[in-house]
């Protein structure tokens, strides 16, 4: 008989072993039908973070506790080697370090940064510059994706991490679009999205019947045809004048990154397929976000009626880094209040300011169309390279003449893109709307004596939300205040009514003048630059007329007066016997009062008078009439004096209804309701650029004596 102790270990081995069975099985349970479903929820789980790479995973569970250790040495190697100019090993433990912390964005954002910038800013040749650009915005790309925070379920989308997709399109508009040498760089960019066997630089050449290698014009003529924008800023911008210097820069440039796969059929090849996986191509794009391009699964980025560019790629990852934040609401509580499950924040900058980006961006695309030329349906005559045109056989051969290469398409996009912004957020209200605001808000003002500048508290006292009236006028004081806060941080009114001008016929017309006025006055041509800036002034005065808050747009008025003076000192170099002459005899006449004839000025001292420094044009004498609670019609009169003293006043048909009044220009004699088209302070601005003035020195806190 077993010993009785025997039998109680025993016994108490079985239930002990019993209750680990059960504690397991409960375990399991847990496991299955609470804390995975739970992990899930909050996307804790590695698959939930995104996209997974066995190799890194393995690494980091053998590093177990070393792997802070670990990640703090490859780091100080990385700047090491930075230093060393050690490039290739840079990229490899840089490679190592996102392996070791894939989740924490900072390593990303860090290392993309600095091989974007750092690195590729010591390579002298841009060719190396812009492969440096290319491996940083992969490796951002790269961390965008292994944070996508998708799902389990394959229904429901992914949040994703907004830092990662907004510093993307920040670095392509840093490197592309504002850079020392950006046009250089989007030579290289447009490279990237053509096929490398239309750009092969073989093709190009042909030999002549002496035995000579000469550019065949035949294969030119169809590079300009198709890629316009990249061949007038290779000839206007940087100077490639030669045909023969455009065939070179794209044999400089053969093994750019770009979209496609490496071309090995040899000379029958007709065209080269696009990199089967998205990820590997440059430029680096989203996912498809929708009909509206880019789209990198297609050839030509499915953007139809509109070119690829820099802002355009920009644009498309400030789309793509709006769909983590939360939706935007004209309610200023309802935008403070929301869901962290489904939502993410961006650290920077401002949520307003972070939600204008992607319109911001269309509006640099626009621009860009005008700084390089590109206006309307005329296009680019490209002289001397072709005798005519080979397709229709003019004696012109002109080029981007299609509405993608149109800037005034690209304006109504960035005006459009703005007013959707405005509708979301409450920005965009009507003159109607905010008077309505106004009034309801004024009873809840005097109720509560409250501050029009400042919010409330988020909820009405509960004795107080049964009257209807001033539970309205508590909503509307809110949202006031709320979209007064707004609109001193993001500028929505000045970028709005930009776009909203800028995108007409007559403003397109008026850039596309004093653009060209401009060249000609350069090339030496300056009967044809005064003609030019003659027939545009018009234009841009009727835009300021049909659109009050443009003419108050102070980098608008910067730029106008600079062209004026570049018009005035035009007209003084080409009619200087006049102008002379004239102020000479203004000259006299302020000192023949205060001295006899024979006292005035010496014929020697009459060179001392020109150049006029302080003339004026017709954007100093243009007043505008106030017309008080009628906005559509704030603006409708207008006068102006020139130089000279002699009233210019251009009408348009349609026009002679309007009241436009000549007067002399003294500020003594205007009457209430008249202001200044172009506002002393931009004035001064442009004319310390240009040395007219000087800055006066500072005489006390936040005071300053006006310049000379």
């Amino acid at each position: 008989m077993a010993n009785p102790f025997s039998q109680k270990v025993r016994q108490r081995k079985i239930v002990y072993f019993a209750l680990i069975l059960v504690l397991f099985f409960v375990s399991l349970l847990h496991r299955k039908n609470i804390l995975e479903p739970m992990s899930v929820q909050l996307k804790l789980r590695e698959i939930a973070k995104g996209e997974v790479e066995l190799t890194s995973s393995a690494v980091r569970l053998t590093l177990t506790g070393s792997r802070g250790l670990a990640v703090t040495f490859l780091w100080s190697a990385a700047l090491q080697q930075q230093e060393r100019h050690e490039w290739n090993e840079l990229e490899l433990v840089i490679g190592a370090i996102t392996k070791l912390q894939p989740y924490f964005i900072t390593p990303w954002l860090f290392q993309g940064w600095n091989l974007a910038y750092n690195v590729s800013v010591e390579c002298d040749r841009p060719h190396d510059k812009f492969y440096y650009v290319s491996r940083g915005l992969h490796l951002l790309a790269e961390g965008e994706r292994r944070n996508h925070e998708q799902s389990v379920d394959p229904n429901v989308p992914g949040i994703g991490q907004p830092d990662l997709r907004h510093f993307i399109g920040v670095a392509y508009q840093g490197k592309f679009g504002n850079s020392d040498e950006k046009i250089t760089m989007r030579c290289l960019l447009d490279l990237a999205c053509i096929d490398p066997v239309r750009r092969n630089p073989d093709r190009f050449w042909t030999v002549d019947k002496n035995g000579r290698k000469a550019v065949n014009l035949e294969e030119l003529y169809k590079f300009c045809k198709d890629n316009p924008r990249l061949v007038r800023r290779l000839r206007e911008h940087l100077g490639y004048s030669d045909p023969k210097q455009i065939v070179a820069f794209l044999a400089d440039n053969r093994e750019v990154p770009s979209r496609f796969e490496r071309p090995l059929g040899g000379p029958d090849q007709r065209e080269t397929p696009l990199k089967k996986d998205m990820r590997e191509q440059f430029p680096v794009l989203p996912p498809p976000l929708g009909e509206r391009g880019p789209n990198p699964n297609l050839v030509d980025l499915g953007l139809g009626q509109e070119s690829m560019d820099v802002f355009v790629a920009s644009r498309a990852w400030f789309e793509y880094a709006q769909q983590p934040v939360p939706p935007p609401s004209p309610d200023p509580w309802v935008e403070l209040n929301w869901d962290p499950l489904k939502y993410r924040l961006p650290k920077a900058p401002a949520l307003p300011i972070y939600r204008g980006f992607p319109a911001r961006a269309q509006g640099y695309a626009a621009e860009v169309m005008e700084e390089e030329g590109w206006f309307d349906a005329d296009g680019w005559l490209i002289r001397d390279w072709f005798s005519r045109d080979q397709q229709s056989g003019n004696a012109e051969f002109r080029v981007g003449t299609e509405l993608k290469y149109q800037a005034a398409p690209a304006w109504d996009r960035a005006y459009r893109a703005y007013k959707e912004l405005g509708q979301k957020t409450g920005q965009y209200l009507s003159a109607a709307d905010k008077a309505d605001l106004e009034k309801k808000a004024e009873h809840y003002r005097k109720f509560a004596k409250g501050n029009p500048f400042e919010l409330s508290p988020p909820m009405l006292p509960a004795e107080l939300r049964n009257d209807e009236r001033l539970l309205e006028g508590w909503k509307a004081h809110q949202r006031l205040v709320f979209l007064a806060h707004t609109a001193r941080m993001t500028n929505f009114d000045g970028h709005f009514h930009q776009a909203e001008a800028e995108r007409t016929v007559g403003q397109v017309t008026a850039r596309k003048m004093f653009y060209h006025a401009v060249l000609q006055r350069a090339s030496g041509d300056l009967e044809q630059a005064l003609t030019l800036f003659e027939a545009g002034w018009p234009l841009w005065i009727n835009t300021c007329v049909r659109f009050p808050r443009f003419s108050e747009i102070g980098i608008n008025q910067e730029d106008a007066y600079d062209l004026q003076l570049k018009h005035l000192r035009l007209m003084q170099r080409q009619h200087s016997v006049l102008f002379r002459a004239l102020a000479t005899g203004m000259a006299q006449f302020s000192v023949w009062p205060h001295a006899p004839l024979d006292d005035l000025l010496d014929p020697s001292d009459k060179s001392k008078i020109l150049p006029i420094r302080n003339v004026s044009g017709l954007l100093d004498a243009a007043r505008v009439y106030e017309v008080a609670g009628k906005d559509e019609l704030s603006r409708f009169l207008l006068a102006w004096t020139q130089a000279a003293g002699v009233p210019r006043l251009w009408v348009f048909p349609g026009q002679e209804d309007w009241l436009l009044v000549a007067f002399e220009h003294r500020e003594r004699a205007l009457q209430p309701g008249w202001t200044q088209l172009c506002y002393d302070e931009n004035m001064r601005q442009v004319k310390l650029r240009y040395g007219l003035i000087t800055q006066a020195p500072m005489v006390g806190p936040g005071s300053e004596k006006p310049g000379n």
